[in-house]
């Protein structure tokens, strides 16, 4: 998607970072809702927990139920990550038209947002992709902040 998009800006001579900034509105809410697939396909969750645990969470019963996989209950990190990205674009959304929000922001905050939940999420989760014994997404999660904290630095100096 992201060669897509880097392509057509460059075919357009569409500016990258305006282009961004709408479609990581889109992105944010898609994982949003794409993390309630790993609900129900009973993967990217966390580990093995009580039952009094999760109603402590004040959880509905089909989320609980749902937690409940091979004869153990497991920590619901698919709805955490869920609920964050849905925050996350609350969040871009009530700040895109702002006179303050100059291009690139949103992606850069986007970049943020994510990599630092996703960061947090990644240490929780038992089923990770790891490069020797390191967590492929917490690599990527650093990056990711890193990657927004410049976009958002570099377009302050540029403005």
């Amino acid at each position: 998607g992201a060669i897509t998009i880097i392509l057509y800006c460059k075919k357009k001579k569409s500016d990258l970072l305006d282009i961004l900034d709408i479609v990581v509105l889109g992105l944010i809410i898609g994982q949003a809702i794409g993390r309630w697939g790993n609900f129900f396909n009973g993967e990217a969750h966390g580990p093995i927990t009580s039952l009094s645990y999760l109603k402590s969470l004040f959880l509905p019963k089909f989320i609980i139920d749902g937690m409940f996989i091979n004869g153990e209950y497991y920590i619901p990190t698919f709805l955490y990550e869920s609920l964050w990205c849905l925050l996350g674009f609350i969040i871009m959304y009530l700040l895109k038209d702002k006179k303050y929000i100059k291009t690139g922001y949103l992606v850069g905050f986007y970049f943020i947002w994510y990599g630092f939940m996703r960061f947090f999420i990644e240490s929780l989760r038992t089923d990770s992709l790891m490069f020797f014994s390191i967590k492929v997404a917490k690599l990527v999660s650093i990056l990711m902040v890193i990657l927004g904290i410049i976009i958002i630095f570099r377009r302050k100096k540029n403005v």
